[in-house]
C-alpha cells in the first residue's frame, strides 16, 4: 500500500483550496445554512484556509450574502 493513500493531493494551481472563489483579501466564501430561536439565515462564511481550522481559533468569521 502506497504511503500516501489517504492523503488529500493539494493543487498547486490553486494551492491546496477549493474551486469557490476567492474574495481579494485571499478569503473564500463557504455557504452555510444556520438556524436561531427566530432566524433562519442563509449566507457565506468567508474564511482563509480550512473551514475546520477558522472554526476551531474560535474568532469572528466574516458573512457576505446573508
Amino acid at each position: 500500500m502506497p504511503f500516501d493513500f489517504l492523503k488529500r493531493k493539494k493543487d498547486a494551481s490553486t494551492g491546496g483550496q477549493s474551486d469557490s472563489p476567492a474574495t481579494p483579501d485571499g478569503a473564500r466564501g463557504v455557504p452555510f445554512d444556520g438556524l436561531t430561536e427566530e432566524w433562519r439565515l442563509v449566507g457565506e462564511m468567508q474564511v482563509e484556509g480550512r473551514l475546520s481550522d477558522a472554526v476551531n481559533r474560535r474568532e469572528p468569521i466574516r458573512l457576505a450574502n446573508v
